[in-house]
């Protein structure tokens, strides 16, 4: 990324301004610093639109498992694991998750960086928000304006939009880490019938760090349960019990991981730290950025 972090800064007022997201002088410096931390991590030879293009490439062949796994190759993931530091690992693909101050998710493209302002309607962002987040950008041509109003691109009934959301739900629910854990699941609640019913989705959900609905239409769509059981399943959760988390109460079924957008991506803090000039005041970086005592203790120690 070139420019100052003046020229970095006054580039995502403008283009948060033109998207409607209100950045305050503090969030903007907070922001442009991130931005040049994820820059400073990234290799060489990494391109931002080489996502995009195997994106349009998998949007034309309708293939967003494939996809799902090239973005989880990308991000050192195997076929298995869940992905509850997505945050961590999209940094150094060039993406910064940041919250947004508006329920509407935005991205905005600054060079080689991306940042991502996650919204959400109803309660803090969660890991589908920031992997939808995701998605969309990288569904989006790399010749699209600097900002973006997910609202009006996405959508269910939109091709980009429904391909963004299948991606995004498949990458956090693979389908070797399904069938792992459904598998495992099954053995231990000791379930006699070939069904898959309520109780293994919401441990499914759980272990991966989805909600329920999406458990549920990923099971559909690898065809562990029958056309029309998604909805049938969630209906019967909601009608009979008033939802999940009531439901999952009941049984005594405990809370998976917490999830939470960090302040800044862990992995990054060598990167940023060996370029800080010395003259700048490593309290004052840290105090913009929100980190803590123990990541202020790290980038100290590596500028000795």
């Amino acid at each position: 990324m070139e420019g100052s972090i003046d020229s970095i800064r006054g580039a995502l007022v403008l283009g948060a301004q033109t998207a409607g997201v209100p950045l305050d002088e503090r969030d903007a410096n907070h922001l442009a610093h991130r931005a040049i931390l994820c820059e400073a991590a990234l290799g060489p030879r990494f391109q931002p639109g080489d996502l995009c293009g195997k994106a349009e490439t998998a949007l034309l062949n309708r293939g967003h498992r494939a996809f799902a796994n090239v973005v989880r190759s990308a991000l050192s993931l195997d076929s298995v694991e869940p992905l509850f530091d997505i945050v961590e690992r999209i940094a150094r693909l060039g993406f910064v998750a940041v919250l947004s101050p508006t329920p509407f998710p935005v991205a905005l493209r600054l060079g080689r960086t991306t940042m991502l302002f996650v919204g959400c309607f109803s309660g803090p962002p969660t890991l589908i928000d920031v992997a939808l987040c995701l998605g969309w950008t990288i569904c989006v041509p790399t010749n699209a304006p600097l900002d973006i109003d997910f609202p009006k691109f996405g959508g269910r009934k939109n091709e980009r939009g429904a391909f963004a959301q299948r991606f995004a739900e498949c990458l956090l629910l693979p389908p070797a880490g399904m069938g792992v854990a459904l598998r495992e699941i099954r053995r231990s609640l000791e379930v006699a019938t070939d069904a898959i019913g309520d109780i293994e989705l919401i441990y499914l959900a759980r272990i991966f760090g989805v909600p329920f609905e999406v458990a549920a239409r990923r099971c559909q769509e690898e065809h562990l349960i029958p056309r029309g059981g998604a909805r049938a399943l969630i209906e019967f959760v909601n009608d009979s019990f008033g939802g999940e988390q009531q439901r999952a109460t009941q049984l005594g079924i405990p809370s998976g991981p917490i999830f939470q957008l960090v302040p800044l991506p862990a992995a990054a803090l060598t990167a940023i730290s060996t370029k800080l000039p010395k003259s700048e005041s490593v309290e004052e970086f840290c105090y913009q950025l929100g980190l803590s005592p123990r990541d202020l203790d790290t980038m100290d120690a590596e500028r000795r």
